[in-house]
C-alpha cells in the first residue's frame, strides 16, 4: 500500500481520534448503498465495533491542518473559488498491506478539482510527510486476502460532483461549507454588474446632493 494512502486511511477509521484537522468532500452517490450491499457481511473485518463498512461518503481533500494555526475563514476563502467539486469514479480497487489484518475496498477516484483544492489547502499551516495526493473513497474493510474479489473496472466512468465540504477538527468540532453559497454570491454579483455596468456615476451623486 502507498505510504500516504495508508497514512490517510489510518485517520479515516471510525473511532480513531484525529491529532490534526481534516477537510473532506462529502458526497451523495445514489449507488452507494447498492455497492456496500455487494460486500458480504462475513467478509468484513471488524475490531472492537470499528472498521466494517464506511457509513459516511467522503473524499479526503487534505489531512494534517494544524489545529489553532488557521481560521475557518481561511478554508472558506480557498473554497470560494468553487461552486462545485467534480470527480469521477472509474472502478473499485483495494489497498493491501502485509502488516495489516485487512484489505481496504475503495472507489478509485479521478478529479482535477480535488487535486487543485488539495494544493490550495496546503497553503495553510499543515504537517504531512507525504506530498503525493491520491483521492479515493473508502467503502469497507474486509478480511485480509478477500479484497481482490471486489475489484472491478467500470465500463463507463461514473461522473458526479459535490457542493458540501466538511472541516473536521481534532477538537471534535465540525464545520460544513456549502459551495452553493458561492454560486448564489456569483449570481448576485453578475446581476449587479449587468444592472449597473462599470462607469463614472459621480454626476448622479452630484444631482442627488443638490439642494432642493
Amino acid at each position: 500500500m502507498d505510504r500516504f494512502l495508508e497514512y490517510i486511511i489510518l485517520h479515516e477509521k471510525e473511532g480513531v481520534k484525529y491529532d490534526k484537522d481534516c477537510v473532506l468532500l462529502l458526497t451523495d452517490i445514489p449507488l452507494w448503498e447498492t455497492t456496500l450491499g455487494i460486500i458480504k457481511d462475513e467478509d468484513l473485518y471488524i475490531e472492537s465495533e470499528k472498521y466494517g463498512k464506511e457509513n459516511e461518503q467522503h473524499i479526503t481533500l487534505l489531512y494534517g491542518l494544524l489545529t489553532g494555526k488557521y481560521n475557518d475563514d481561511d478554508v472558506e476563502k480557498i473554497l470560494s473559488d468553487y461552486t462545485k467539486i467534480n470527480f469521477s469514479i472509474k472502478g473499485i480497487g483495494i489497498f493491501e498491506n502485509p502488516d495489516k489484518p485487512y484489505d481496504v475496498v475503495k472507489f478509485d477516484i479521478v478529479s482535477d478539482d480535488c487535486g487543485k483544492v488539495n494544493e490550495a489547502l496546503k497553503q495553510l499551516p499543515y504537517e504531512n510527510d507525504f506530498p503525493d495526493y491520491h483521492p479515493h473513497m473508502t467503502l469497507a474493510y474486509v478480511k485480509k486476502g478477500l479484497g481482490n474479489k471486489y475489484k472491478k473496472d467500470f465500463s463507463n466512468v461514473y461522473d458526479d460532483y459535490s457542493t458540501k465540504v466538511k472541516l473536521s477538527k481534532s477538537t471534535g468540532e465540525k464545520v460544513v461549507f456549502d459551495l452553493m453559497d458561492n454560486m448564489i454570491q456569483q449570481e448576485i454579483t453578475t446581476s449587479a454588474m449587468i444592472a449597473a455596468p462599470p462607469g463614472d456615476y459621480s454626476f448622479y451623486q452630484k444631482e442627488k446632493d443638490k439642494p432642493k
